[in-house]
């Protein structure tokens, strides 16, 4: 497993290298907010470990630099019911694998990220252009749901940021949680229109 490990504690972060290292894991550090986003947006990492007391930034504020978030496997904000749709087809698609693993049929699930399409509306567009989300365009969704097929994976989730927020989520969905609810003036300017 590769790991992106951003720790300003010079010891701390030796030892954990070490640790991580000892298990088998590629483990790259850095020790700032600026090192940290060039890090996750340039290494294909299955983890990141982040020390929300950075020095030259909140590690919140990290968090919420890395903006493309899933809907489906986040909840977010003004999209609840959209969000709530994406919950149910990622949970379905888990559970009918699962149902399923004894046998020959295969369950795939697929999750891109904000993808550019006639589809939206300008309310959303502007929304996420403010936000400073980064939208696909549908070729290359379209060019990493061909590779996914052609692959042996089960579960797709395009997009680095994608990926590292999920993970967050998973274990600390307050901050995640705390991260969005910045936006939130925002982001209601827009769903109200949307």
């Amino acid at each position: 497993m590769r790991i992106n490990l951003i720790e300003d504690d010079h010891t701390f972060a030796t030892a954990l290298t070490k640790a991580l290292s000892t298990e088998g894991n590629t483990v790259d550090s850095v020790n700032t907010s600026e090192a940290a986003l060039f890090l996750v947006e340039n290494t294909d990492a299955d983890a990141v470990i982040l020390d929300l007391g950075l020095p030259d930034k909140d590690g919140l504020e990290v968090l919420a630099t890395l903006k493309r978030i899933t809907f489906g496997i986040i909840g977010y904000p003004g999209f609840a019911t959209y969000s709530a749709n994406k919950f149910a087809m990622s949970g379905f698609s888990q559970a009918l694998a699962r149902e399923h693993g004894d046998t020959d049929i295969r369950i795939r699930y697929f999750a891109p990220g904000a993808t550019k399409t006639g589809l939206n509306s300008a309310a959303v567009n502007t929304l996420n252009a403010e936000l400073g989300v980064t939208m696909d365009s549908t070729k290359t969704v379209a060019r990493a749901f061909s590779q996914f097929l052609r692959s042996n994976a089960l579960i797709c989730q395009i997009g680095w940021p994608e990926r590292f927020v999920t993970w967050l989520n998973k274990l600390s969905p307050g901050t995640v949680g705390s991260a969005l609810i910045k936006h939130l003036p925002v982001i209601r300017r827009h769903v109200s229109s949307a």
